[in-house]
C-alpha cells in the first residue's frame, strides 16, 4: 500500500482559516506525509502537510499569526487600509514559506529590510514621503533586490505588469512571447486586468516580439509618443 492510498482525504475540510482544496505532490524526500493545497480566508493559497492542519499547527497562510502579533504592538489605526494590506502582503511573500508567492520572493533570497519589517509606521512614513496614493503598487527597482527604501518606488498596476520578470516556463526570452510547438509558430499576448489578450500567431520570433511591443504601447500606455 502506497503513502498516497493511506492518506485520509481531507478535501473541503476547514482548519482555522484554511480550507483544503486538493491533494498535491510531496517532493520532499525527508518527509513523505501527505501534502495539501489550501486557501486562506485572506485569499492566499498555500501548501502544507495534513498533520500540520490536524494538529492545529497550521491554521492560515501565516496571516493569522501576523495579525495576533500586530494586535499587541499596533496603535496607528491604519490596519484596514490598502497601504497596510500592501505592507502585510510584502512581508508574507518574503517571510512565510507557506505563502503562495514565497517561491518567487523569499525562496529567491528577497526579504524586507528590518526597519520596515518591524514597524508599519516606518513604512507608512516612507510611503507618504515618496508619492504613495491608493491605486499604486510597490515596485523594486532591482527585481533581485530587497524591499527597502533605496530600492523601492510606487507605480501603477499596468507599469508593474510590464516590469514583471519573465516566467521560468517562458523559453523565448521575451515576456509575452512563447513558442507553440503544435502550430510551429510564436504566440504574442498581453495581460489586461488579469486576462490574457491575444496579439496573434507569427512565423518568426522577431514578428512576435514586434507585436508584443506594439501591444505594450497600446494597452500599457508606456511610450511617450502615444
Amino acid at each position: 500500500m502506497t503513502e498516497h492510498t493511506r492518506a485520509i482525504d481531507i478535501t473541503g475540510q476547514r482548519f482555522g482559516r484554511a480550507t483544503v482544496i486538493k491533494r498535491v505532490p510531496n517532493k520532499s524526500k525527508a518527509n513523505r506525509s501527505a501534502k495539501w493545497l489550501c486557501k486562506c480566508d485572506c485569499g492566499n493559497e498555500f501548501e502544507t502537510r495534513g498533520n500540520n492542519l490536524r494538529s492545529g499547527e497550521t491554521q492560515s497562510c501565516g496571516c493569522y499569526g501576523e495579525e495576533q502579533r500586530l494586535k499587541s504592538i499596533t496603535t496607528h489605526g491604519l490596519r484596514h487600509t490598502k497601504l497596510h494590506e500592501c505592507w502585510s502582503n510584502m512581508k508574507c511573500r518574503c517571510l512565510y514559506p507557506s505563502h503562495a508567492s514565497y517561491e518567487s520572493y523569499g525562496a529567491r533570497g528577497i526579504t524586507v529590510c528590518r526597519e520596515w519589517s518591524e514597524s508599519f509606521q516606518t513604512f507608512y512614513d516612507w510611503a507618504m514621503a515618496n508619492g504613495y496614493k491608493d491605486g499604486l503598487t510597490i515596485e523594486r527597482n532591482n527585481v533581485n533586490g530587497n524591499y527597502e527604501p533605496d530600492n523601492c518606488r510606487w507605480i501603477t498596476s499596468q507599469e508593474q505588469m510590464f516590469n514583471t520578470r519573465i516566467p521560468k516556463d517562458n523559453k523565448s526570452g521575451h515576456k509575452g512571447v512563447i513558442f507553440k510547438p503544435d502550430s510551429n509558430k510564436y504566440y504574442a499576448f498581453v495581460v489586461i486586468n488579469r486576462r490574457q489578450k491575444s496579439l496573434g500567431y507569427f512565423d518568426t520570433y522577431d514578428e512576435a516580439v514586434t507585436a508584443r511591443e506594439a501591444g505594450e504601447r497600446k494597452y500599457y500606455v508606456i511610450s511617450s509618443g502615444e
